[in-house]
């Protein structure tokens, strides 16, 4: 699978891992030290929704984005830091609006990508 974003024509990921069990959803992007650049973990919650992400066990910075149901990009969380023992990192993150999907990817790449807010992709 891949994910293009129409509005601008770019590729944002060609190398897509599905989370779709609990484990694999809690599990996520944690312990990796590192990300390609056409990588992205895509969790698929069935339909819109406030679905929040912390960053426990990780290691590296990512991107979330946070996409609805019509595919359209409602919010995007930029190289979120991993949880470390500094309260505040101990953060929550949940998007603006509803979104039924989150992409997790390589922090920056949302900003190389020139992704933003209301883009449609297609995957």
């Amino acid at each position: 699978m891949k994910i293009k974003n129409i509005t601008n024509k770019k590729i944002i990921a060609t190398n897509i891992e599905e989370a779709k069990t609990p484990f694999q959803k809690s599990k996520g992007l944690m312990w990796r030290d590192n990300l390609p650049d056409d990588y992205g973990m895509l969790f698929d919650f069935g339909k819109d929704k406030k679905e929040g992400f912390w960053m426990l066990f990780m290691k590296i910075p990512i991107d979330m984005i946070f996409i609805d149901s019509d595919k359209r990009v409602v919010d995007i969380k930029y190289s979120v830091k991993p949880l470390t023992f500094n309260p505040r990192t101990w953060k929550i993150y949940y998007p603006k609006r509803p979104a039924r999907w989150v992409l997790e990817m390589k922090a920056g790449s949302m900003k190389r990508l020139k992704t933003k807010i209301g883009d449609k992709l297609e995957f």
